[in-house]
C-alpha cells in the first residue's frame, strides 16, 4: 500500500517530508502521515516530538501534550540516569551529541508549556517553562519574563517575582523586566525593592506610565505625599489626562503634598 511504501523510506526521510508539507501549509496531511509513522515506530522519540509539535500547530493541545510527554521518555531524549523533575540528557545514546539532545528536550518543554497553558493547566505550563530554562546555558531576559508571566497566571507570586527579578538582573537595561520585578515585589510585600525597580523601569522607559503609577502608590502608602506629587506631576507632563496618575495626584494633594 502507499502507506507501507512510505514507511519503508524510514522515519528520518518521512519526517523531513512531513516538515515540508507543514511548511507548505498542508498541516493536516503532515499530521496524518506522522501519526501513522509514529504507530509504526512507537519507540522513536524524534517522531513523538515532531508529531506533538504538529498537533500543537493544528490547535489540538491535548494530543500535543500526550505525544510530547511520551517523547521525554523515549530515545534520544530520555536520560535513564536522572529521575528527578528535570530530565536532562547527559549521555550520547541515540546518536545525538549532548548539546543537541539538551536543545531538543528544551524545545519539548517549551511546546509542553504552550500546550498545558492552552489546556488551562497553568502550574504545569510554568513548570515546563522552568524546565526549559534549566537546560539553557544563558537564558535571556525575555525567556525569564515569559516564565514570570506563566507563574503569575498560575498564582505563584513568589516564583513569578524570582523569575521577573532574574530577568532584570540578566538585562539591567530591560525596562519591562524591571517593571515586572517591581510589580511582583510589591505583591509579596517587598516595598523597597518594588520602588527601586519601578524607578529603574521609569528611567529606562518614561513612556510607560505603569511604573509611575506603582511609584505613586508606594510613596503614598508610606505617607510621602510630597515625593509622590513630584513624580506624578512629572508623569502627567508626558501622559496628560492619565486617569490613575490624576487620581493619585489628587490623593497626594489632599494629604498635603
Amino acid at each position: 500500500s502507499r502507506t507501507q511504501n512510505l514507511l519503508r523510506t524510514g522515519p528520518p526521510d518521512w519526517a523531513s517530508r512531513a516538515d515540508r508539507m507543514a511548511q507548505g501549509g498542508d498541516d493536516e496531511t503532515a499530521t496524518w502521515w506522522l501519526a501513522r509513522l509514529r504507530m509504526a515506530s512507537p519507540k522513536d522519540g524524534r517522531l513523538a516530538k515532531q508529531l506533538g509539535e504538529q498537533w500543537l500547530r493544528l490547535g489540538v493541545p491535548g494530543q500535543a501534550a500526550r505525544e510530547l510527554d511520551a517523547a521525554l521518555d523515549l530515545v534520544p531524549w530520555v536520560d535513564r540516569s536522572q529521575r528527578g523533575p528535570i530530565r536532562v540528557v547527559q549521555s550520547t545514546r541515540g546518536g545525538l551529541p549532548e548539546d543537541e539532545r539538551r536543545q531538543g528536550v528544551a524545545e519539548i518543554h517549551v511546546a509542553l508549556a504552550d500546550a498545558k497553558q492552552q489546556l488551562g493547566q497553568l502550574d504545569a505550563a510554568a513548570r515546563h517553562q522552568a524546565q526549559s530554562l534549566a537546560l539553557h546555558a544563558r537564558p535571556t531576559a525575555t525567556q525569564w519574563l515569559e516564565l514570570a508571566r506563566l507563574w503569575a497566571q498560575a498564582g505563584a507570586t513568589h516564583d513569578a517575582r524570582h523569575a521577573a527579578c532574574t530577568a532584570a538582573r540578566t538585562d539591567p537595561q530591560d525596562a519591562a523586566a524591571h517593571l515586572a520585578c517591581a510589580q511582583t515585589s510589591a505583591r509579596v510585600g517587598q516595598k523597597e525593592a518594588a520602588f527601586a525597580h519601578a524607578r529603574s523601569a521609569w528611567t529606562l522607559d518614561p513612556n510607560e506610565p505603569a511604573a509611575l503609577v506603582l511609584m505613586g502608590e508606594l510613596l503614598l502608602a508610606r505617607d510621602e505625599a510630597r515625593g509622590a506629587r513630584r513624580y506624578l506631576e512629572a508623569g502627567l507632563t508626558l501622559h496628560t489626562g492619565h486617569a490613575q496618575l490624576q487620581e493619585l495626584l489628587s490623593r497626594a494633594r489632599r494629604m498635603g503634598g
